[in-house]
């Protein structure tokens, strides 16, 4: 290959340069495809944290609920109990006196 003249020259660089620049806009290109890929697998995520957090707090006030009826039950076997027990003593004082 021979000398290049000074057109020839610029036309190669040119040329290089406009390679360079499909190059760059295509690499813009992917990255910006690769953010909007990112951005809503990070969407898709916060959302499922989201439900996720919503379905704790249910599951959360289900258990709260059930320990106060569990305490509420407890509490009035307890108090038939205690009545039944107090009914029973004072027969029982009652006759022997």
């Amino acid at each position: 290959m021979g000398r290049l003249t000074a057109r020839e020259c610029l036309a190669v660089l040119e040329e290089r340069i406009n390679n360079l620049a499909d190059r760059f806009d295509r690499f813009e290109e992917n990255q910006q495809k690769l953010l909007d890929r990112i951005t809503s697998e990070i969407e898709k995520n916060a959302r499922s944290i989201n439900d996720l957090s919503h379905s704790v707090k249910l599951l959360m006030d289900e258990r709260k609920e059930k320990r106060e009826l569990d305490i509420k039950w407890k509490l009035l076997i307890s108090s038939t109990f205690i009545s039944f027990v107090l009914y029973i003593i004072s027969e029982a004082i009652s006759k022997v006196i």
